[in-house]
């Protein structure tokens, strides 16, 4: 599948240059040139790489690096004319993974972006994931809804109930939690990997575990 690349920027010619490079590549290119048709495009799904200016008509680069990061992880690259070193040490600090000024070697440009998705890919295999999703090997929990699917196939409400009652025990009953994990689903070799708490409560819930 073709990645689906982000691209913001208030210059035609560096938006049509960039997304003739990125197509020529294989990539899907969605493009905005202004903050306010970025955040639309952000709200609506995940991308595998986001490319921001900093200096838009309506608003700023580094904000909707601010504004991608409360919901995603997936790379983003600042590439701008602004190049002081403070405001590079901005763009990493609200959650930038690069920075690039203008102008550029489009080669280079290429080569990092290629760089950044084989990292997201290689090493956050469940990126896109809004915070609210619990997904691993099939099983999808939705902590806000409590929607609960395995293999795209909806649980029944027993099992639902039981899986997030388990799972919403206080951290010291994670291993009890990963113990009906195991009677309820068939799973072997459990660990608790990490914890998120549940919006609803002052508890915490198992976030991944290994099959």
């Amino acid at each position: 599948m073709a990645e689906r690349i982000l691209l913001v920027d208030d210059e035609k010619e560096i938006l049509e240059l960039i997304t003739y490079l990125l197509k020529n590549e294989g990539m899907d290119v969605v493009t905005a040139t202004t903050a306010a048709d970025a955040l639309k495009h952000i709200n609506l799904g995940p991308f595998d790489l986001a490319i921001l200016d900093i200096m838009l008509p309506d608003g700023s680069g580094f904000s909707l690096c601010e504004h991608i990061r409360k919901a995603y992880r997936y790379p983003i690259i600042m590439l701008t004319a602004k190049g002081e070193p403070m405001d590079k040490v901005t763009g990493l600090s609200v959650g930038a993974d690069d920075y690039m000024t203008k102008p550029f070697l489009p080669s280079e440009l290429i080569a990092r972006i290629k760089a950044q998705l084989r990292r997201y890919k290689e090493y956050n295999l469940d990126a896109n994931l809004p915070q609210n999703i619990l997904l691993h090997r099939g099983l999808m929990m939705n902590i806000d809804t409590q929607e609960c699917t395995l293999n795209d196939v909806p649980l029944s409400s027993h099992r639902r109930n039981l899986l997030f009652y388990r799972f919403s025990v206080s951290i010291v009953d994670v291993l009890s939690a990963l113990k009906i994990c195991l009677r309820t689903f068939g799973a072997r070799n459990i660990t608790a990997r990490t914890t998120i708490p549940l919006p609803s409560t002052s508890v915490a819930c198992v976030k991944k575990w290994t099959w």
